[in-house]
C-alpha cells in the first residue's frame, strides 16, 4: 500500500510566511512569494525525493467548528493573517490545481480532524502515514505507521518523528500527548489548560499519575500547596482543555486515496517562470523539452582547424566568448579551454589543457586567435566577462576593446534582481534550461573533479553554449538598451569601467604583513583586558560569544530591563547594547570586546591571508549587485573598513605604497550626494551656497533657526548635518529625534523648518513619488533605472520603503555615476601615459592610487581635475584630495 503524505496546508503556508519574514521573497512584480516558494518546495521535496505516490493538503475553512461552540474563546485571540500572507493562498490553491494536487476542506470541520480521520484510517488498512505540521497535537496519534514530519521550508528537507521522537520531544509517549497538553494548555489556540502548569510541571505531573483522571482521583498525593490548589480551580478548564485538543479520527469523508499528478504541463511551467521560481522552473516538463534545440557545436583540436574556423566568420561583426577553467579564481586559475560564436546556434570549443590528449596547441591559439580578437570591428561578448578577461590575460592572451558583457547589461536592464547568472537570464528569455557544472565535474558537497579532467566529448557543448548564448543574449539585449535608454551608460562608463576595475584587481594594493601581525597582538591583549574587565564588573564569568549566556547575566544577575525580544529570548544585538550602555558598564565593554573581535577576525589577520607573494590583496570589485549602481568588494571586502573609529583609521595604515619611493594618492568627493540633491531639486539657496563655498551645515542651521552664521553653535550644526544627509533617505521624526537624542516634536519643527528654508527639496521628494508611481521607476542624471515595484504596494511599509528608495536613487546613484566616470576618465589618461599612476581601490566617494614620489604633485593635479570635472552640474563638484605613505 502507498505511503499517504497529509500535509496541514494552513501551517505551512504560515510557517513559509514567517521562514523568510527578514529578507521576504518577491517575485519581480513585487508580488510577495514567500509562502508559495516555501510550499513547493515542500511538494517538490516530497515528490522529487520522497517519491509519495499520495500526497493530500488540508485546509480550515472560515466556519466555527464544534470546538467553537462549546468554547467561544477557542482561537479567540488569533492575530489576522498577515496581508502578504492572505493574497498568497489564492496563488497557492492555483498552484495545488497546476500541480493536480488534492485539496481538502470541509465546512465545520477543523483540518487536524481530516488530517486525523484520514491517518488513522489509511494506517488501520496497513499503509504508512504520514503528517506534515508542526502542531504538538498530531503527537497523539503517532505509531507505527502514523509518523509526523516536521518540514524544513527553506531547505525542503525533512525530519520524521515517531513514538519515540514524541516522547523526547515533549517528555510523554504519544497515548500521553493529550493528557498532557490538557493541563499544559495552548496559547496560540486560547485553550487555557491549569495556570501554573509548564511543560516541566506537565510533564512531572504525567509522569507520576499517568492520566489526567488518575491525577484528580489522587489530587491530595500532589505536594505543592499552590500548584494543588491550581489543579483543583482548574479541574473543569482541565477537562475542557482535554476535549478542545483531542482530534477527532471518525469524520466522514467520500475520498480516501489521493494520487496526484501529473502536473499541468505548459500552465504549470508558465506560473513557475511568472513567480520567478527559476531553479523549479528549469526541472518542469515544459522547460526540458526546449531544453535541446538543434545546435551545431564541435572541438577544436589543430592549428589547422582553428586557422580555417577563423576565416570562416572573418566577417562576424560580434563574437561570443567564455573560457573554462580549473578554479574559481581567475588571477590564478588554469585555463582548459576556450569557446566561440559567431552564428546563433553553431559554437566552437578549443580545449588547451585537458588531461586527454589532442589539444590545440596554446601557442597556436595566441598566435591565430589574438590578431582575430583585436580587431576593433568585431564586438566581443561574453558574460561576466571580467572574469574571462583575466583569465586570458594571465596566459598572455590579452584581447582589446569593443565589449559586451551581458551580465552587466542584464543588471542594467533589471537591477533589483538577484538572477543575473547566464542560465538564468537564458532560462527567463528563451525558456531553455542550459546543462548545470555539476552535471560534468560533481556537486561541491561531493569529490568534484576540474574541468581539465573533463573529457572533451563533453566539455565541447557545455562550455560551446556558453558562447553561444552569450552572443544570443547581446543580440537581444543591444535593442532594449537603446529602447530604454541605457545604452550611453553601458557603452560609455560601465563598458569601459569593467576593464579599469579588471585592471585594479590584477594589480592589488600592497598591506604592511608586519604592522598587521604587530596590531593583531595588541588585539588579543586589547581582548584579554575586555573579557576581564566584563567578567569584573558582571561578578561571574561566562561565554562573551553566547547570546543564551549573556542574556542570563545581563536580564536575570544584573537585573537590566530588556527592550526587545527575539526567538531565543530577549535580544543582544548591537542596537539593544547600545540603547542598555547607559545603564551599566558591561553593555557598553561587551560592544567593544565584539568591534574589536570582528576587525581582528574580518581583517587583521584574514588580510594576511588574502595576500600574494608580493604582499598585495587583490579584491573583487563587482558591478552587477548594487541597485543603486554603487560598486561593491569582496573577497575581501575593503570598502567597509570603518572610518570614523581611531580603530579603523589605526587599520586603514595596513595599506601601503609598492616601495619606499611610492605614495598613495587619496581622493574623496565632498558632499557629493548634497551637492547631487541640489542639482536634481534645482534648489537655489543650496546651489548658490554652494558656488560660494559657504559651510552647508552652518548655513542650514542659520537658515532654520533665523541667525547669522556666526551665532550658530556647534550643537546647531550638528543637528543640521545630520538632517541634510538624513533627508536623502527619508530620515522622518521619529528616527531623527532618536538620532539627536531630543522630543519628536521639536525633531519635527526642525524638519519642517528645513523644507520651509528649501523648498525644492520638497517639491523634488514629492515629484519623485510621483514619478515612480506613475512609471514604476525612477532614473540617475545618466539615466540609470531602478524599477519601484512596490511602490504601489497595499503594505504601506514596503510602499513606504519603496518612496524612500525613489527619492534617494537618483541621487545615491548619480554620484555613483559620477566616481564611475571619474575612474575612466583617469584610467584613459594612464593608459595615453599623460598620467603616471595606477588606480587600485574605490572606496563609496574615495578613489586611492599610487604613484612614484616625484610624480604625486602631478598625479593629486589631475586626478582632482578628473574629478571635480565627471559631469557639468548646477553646483561645482570639490575633491579632497592628498598623497602620502
Amino acid at each position: 500500500m502507498n505511503d499517504l503524505y497529509l500535509i496541514d496546508g494552513m501551517a505551512l503556508a504560515y510557517r513559509g510566511h514567517f521562514a523568510f519574514i527578514r529578507n521576504p521573497l518577491k517575485n519581480s512584480k513585487g508580488f510577495p512569494t514567500s509562502a508559495l516558494y516555501s510550499f513547493l518546495s515542500v511538494l517538490r521535496h516530497f515528490i522529487d525525493n520522497e517519491k509519495a505516490a499520495e500526497i493530500a493538503v488540508v485546509f480550515d475553512t472560515d466556519r466555527e467548528t464544534f470546538r467553537k461552540e462549546i468554547y467561544a474563546e477557542y482561537k479567540a485571540h488569533r492575530p489576522p493573517m498577515p496581508d502578504e500572507l492572505k493574497i498568497q493562498i489564492p496563488e497557492i490553491m492555483k498552484l495545488l490545481q497546476l500541480m493536480r494536487i488534492p485539496v481538502l476542506s470541509m465546512p465545520g470541520v477543523e483540518a487536524d480532524d481530516i488530517i486525523g480521520t484520514l491517518a488513522v484510517k489509511h494506517a488501520a488498512a496497513g499503509g504508512k502515514a504520514y503528517i506534515v505540521s508542526k502542531d504538538k497535537d498530531f503527537g497523539q496519534l503517532v505509531n507505527d505507521n502514523i509518523l509526523l514530519i516536521d518540514p524544513k521550508v527553506q531547505a525542503g528537507a525533512v525530519a520524521r518523528i515517531g513514538a519515540d521522537g514524541v516522547k523526547e520531544k515533549f517528555g510523554v509517549p504519544p497515548d500521553r500527548i493529550i493528557d498532557y497538553l490538557a493541563l499544559l494548555g495552548d496559547a496560540s489556540d486560547n485553550v487555557p489548560g491549569v495556570p501554573r502548569v509548564g511543560e516541566k510541571t506537565a510533564v512531572e505531573l504525567i509522569s507520576k499519575f499517568g492520566s489526567l483522571d488518575d491525577l484528580y482521583a489522587r489530587l491530595d498525593e500532589v505536594e505543592k500547596k499552590g500548584l494543588k490548589k491550581a489543579l483543583e480551580e482548574n479541574k473543569e478548564n482541565a477537562y475542557l482543555s482535554r476535549t478542545l485538543v483531542t482530534i477527532k479520527t471518525d469524520v466522514e469523508l467520500a475520498q480516501t486515496e489521493f494520487p496526484y499528478g501529473p502536473e499541468d504541463g505548459e500552465n504549470y511551467a508558465a506560473y513557475l517562470k511568472e513567480m520567478d521560481f527559476n531553479q523549479f522552473f528549469k526541472s518542469s516538463v515544459a522547460v526540458q523539452k526546449k531544453s535541446a534545440p538543434a545546435v551545431e557545436y564541435r572541438t577544436i583540436r589543430t592549428h589547422i582547424e582553428l586557422s580555417e574556423y577563423l576565416n570562416s566568420i572573418s566577417s562576424a561583426a560580434a563574437v561570443g566568448i567564455d573560457t573554462e577553467t580549473d578554479g574559481l579564481d581567475p588571477l590564478s586559475a588554469p585555463l582548459a579551454g576556450i569557446s566561440l560564436s559567431a552564428e546563433e546556434g553553431k559554437a566552437v570549443y578549443i580545449p588547451v589543457s585537458h588531461v586527454e590528449a589532442d589539444n590545440c596547441p596554446i601557442e597556436s591559439v595566441r598566435e591565430l586567435l589574438l590578431p582575430f580578437l583585436n580587431r576593433k570591428d568585431i564586438v566581443k561578448a561574453g558574460h561576466n566577462l571580467k572574469f574571462d578577461l583575466a583569465v586570458l590575460n594571465k596566459h598572455n592572451l590579452r584581447i582589446e576593446p569593443p565589449f559586451f558583457d551581458t551580465m552587466i547589461a542584464g543588471y542594467l536592464l533589471n537591477p533589483g534582481s538577484r538572477q543575473l547568472g547566464l542560465d538564468d537570464l537564458v532560462l527567463a528569455r528563451y525558456d531553455i534550461a542550459m546543462q548545470q557544472i555539476t552535471e560534468l565535474i560533481g556537486e561541491k558537497k561531493a569529490q568534484q573533479i576540474l574541468f581539465s579532467q573533463v573529457p572533451v566529448a563533453s566539455a565541447t557543448p557545455y562550455a560551446a553554449a556558453d558562447a553561444d548564448m552569450a552572443l544570443r543574449l547581446m543580440k537581444a539585449m543591444k535593442p532594449e538598451l537603446d529602447s530604454s535608454g541605457l545604452a550611453g551608460l553601458f557603452l560609455d562608463v560601465e563598458m569601459p569601467l569593467m576593464t579599469v576595475l579588471l585592471s585594479m584587481e590584477e594589480l592589488g594594493i600592497k598591506v604592511d604583513k608586519p604592522f598587521l601581525e604587530q596590531l593583531s597582538n595588541d588585539y588579543d591583549q586589547k581582548l584579554i583586558e575586555l573579557q576581564r574587565d566584563i567578567f569584573k564588573e558582571a561578578d561571574a564569568e561566562f561565554n562573551l560569544n553566547s547570546p543564551k549566556q549573556l542574556q542570563e547575566i545581563l536580564f536575570v544577575k544584573l537585573g537590566i530591563k530588556p527592550t526587545k525580544k527575539n526567538k531565543t529570548g530577549f535580544s543582544t544585538d548591537a542596537e539593544v547594547l547600545e540603547e542598555l550602555a547607559s545603564q551599566h558598564p558591561v553593555p557598553r565593554l561587551i560592544m567593544q570586546h565584539r568591534k574589536y573581535q570582528k576587525l581582528k577576525s574580518t581583517y587583521v589577520d584574514a588580510l594576511p591571508l588574502w595576500a600574494d607573494k608580493n604582499d598585495r590583496v587583490h579584491s573583487s570589485f563587482n558591478q552587477a549587485i548594487a541597485a543603486t549602481g554603487r560598486l561593491s568588494s569582496s573577497e575581501p571586502n575593503l570598502q567597509n573598513i570603518p572610518i570614523r573609529t581611531d580603530e579603523g583609521r589605526e587599520l586603514r595604515k595596513v595599506f601601503i605604497p609598492a616601495s619606499d619611493d611610492h605614495v598613495l594618492v587619496s581622493g574623496d568627493y565632498s558632499q557629493i550626494e548634497l551637492r547631487v540633491l541640489a542639482h536634481v531639486a534645482n534648489e537655489k539657496v543650496l546651489i548658490e551656497a554652494f558656488h560660494e563655498g559657504e559651510d552647508i551645515h552652518k548655513k542650514t542651521a542659520a537658515l532654520v533657526f533665523g541667525m547669522i552664521p556666526s551665532m550658530v553653535t556647534a550643537e546647531q550644526r550638528a543637528m543640521a548635518k545630520t538632517v541634510n544627509f538624513g533627508i536623502i533617505y527619508g530620515q522622518g521624526a521619529f528616527s531623527l529625534s532618536q538620532q539627536l537624542g531630543i522630543a519628536r516634536g521639536e525633531a519635527q519643527r526642525f524638519i519642517d523648518g528645513y523644507f520651509a528654508t528649501y523648498p525644492a527639496i520638497r517639491t523634488y521628494m514629492d515629484n519623485m513619488i510621483k514619478f515612480g508611481r506613475e512609471n514604476g521607476y525612477v532614473e540617475t542624471v545618466f539615466k540609470r533605472r531602478r524599477p519601484l515595484p512596490d511602490i504601489l504596494s497595499k503594505n504601506h511599509q514596503d510602499a513606504s520603503f519603496a518612496e524612500r528608495i525613489a527619492i534617494n536613487t537618483p541621487i545615491q546613484g548619480t554620484a555613483a555615476d559620477l566616481i564611475k566616470i571619474a575612474m575612466v576618465r583617469i584610467q584613459k589618461k594612464i593608459d595615453s601615459g599623460l598620467l603616471k599612476a595606477s588606480l587600485l581601490l574605490q572606496v563609496h566617494d574615495e578613489l586611492v592610487l599610487e604613484c612614484r614620489k616625484e610624480d604625486a604633485e602631478t598625479v593629486t593635479s589631475i586626478v582632482k581635475y578628473e574629478m571635480e570635472h565627471a559631469a557639468e552640474l548646477k553646483v561645482p563638484l570639490k575633491v579632497d584630495i592628498g598623497s602620502g605613505h
